[in-house]
């Protein structure tokens, strides 16, 4: 995630990933100072506004190009309020569909109440994206292209017909695979491919999410809105085609 500190004077932007935050850039301007004749007063504060707006604009460019260079997806700024929703009109659309939220920092407030706060950016963010995510699954169970359970889901992994894959990340369960044909199941046995026999897995469900990624499957772990993927018994995949829950079943192990 990109990090925008604003201020009238200086602007710094850093990348923050898994609770560091590593500082990219800043840049500073040189504003009129308050203290100023009376007479001038009136030139001396469009003198200050026009520096603000160049100011602005600039960080605004400085922080478009680090939020593509760097592969950013989501970005927060921070800031006294009047000053961010001012810069906010000078970001690219693009820039403004991921933002994340805002706040301000108080000059008591060290790197821990800074962090928290990104967190919680970050976890409100991954919430709503829970959301609207889980809240698709009931269109696509309505067109036959839903998987649900974990019995079904292997059985569609197995089949390799699963486009997305939602797990509850509290999931787990022992199981068997065969790493070499990609093969997973509940129960003890012999792979269907070879006839060998099937390694027992600690957590078939890491072993799942492993197939699905090698596979170009898209993976959500859901981490807050468990509650959404309850009625599915925690886990549901989303299949390339529509297809009847019995033919899910013609891959299975050999006793």
């Amino acid at each position: 995630m990109l990090v925008v500190e604003l201020s009238k004077e200086k602007t710094a932007v850093s990348l923050y990933e898994l609770g560091f935050e590593e500082p990219v850039q800043a840049i500073t301007s040189v504003v009129p100072r308050d203290e100023v004749e009376v007479s001038r007063r009136d030139e001396v504060q469009r003198h200050r506004l026009t520096h603000l707006q160049w100011h602005l604009k600039a960080s605004a460019q400085l922080a478009d190009r680090l939020f593509r260079e760097k592969g950013t997806d989501l970005i927060a700024l921070i800031g006294e309020e009047g000053l961010v929703k001012e810069f906010e009109d000078y970001l690219p659309k693009a820039m403004k569909e991921r933002l994340v939220g805002t706040f301000r920092l108080s000059p008591e407030d060290g790197p821990n109440q800074r962090r928290a706060a990104l967190e919680g950016l970050l976890a409100e963010q991954r919430k709503r994206e829970e959301e609207a995510a889980l809240g698709e699954l009931g269109f696509y169970k309505g067109h036959g292209r839903l998987a649900e359970g974990l019995e079904t889901v292997i059985d569609a992994a197995n089949l390799f017909l699963m486009r997305q894959l939602f797990l509850d990340d509290r999931l787990a369960k022992a199981g068997y695979v065969c790493r070499s044909h990609h093969f997973l199941s509940l129960t003890s046995g012999s792979c269907p491919f070879d006839n060998e026999p099937l390694e027992p897995a600690e957590n078939v469900i890491d072993e799942l999410v492993e197939i699905a990624r090698l596979h170009g499957v898209e993976v959500r772990l859901v981490m807050d809105r468990q509650d959404l993927l309850a009625p599915y018994d925690g886990v549901a995949a989303v299949l390339v085609t529509a297809v009847p829950i019995e033919e899910l079943r013609t891959v299975s192990v050999t006793s």
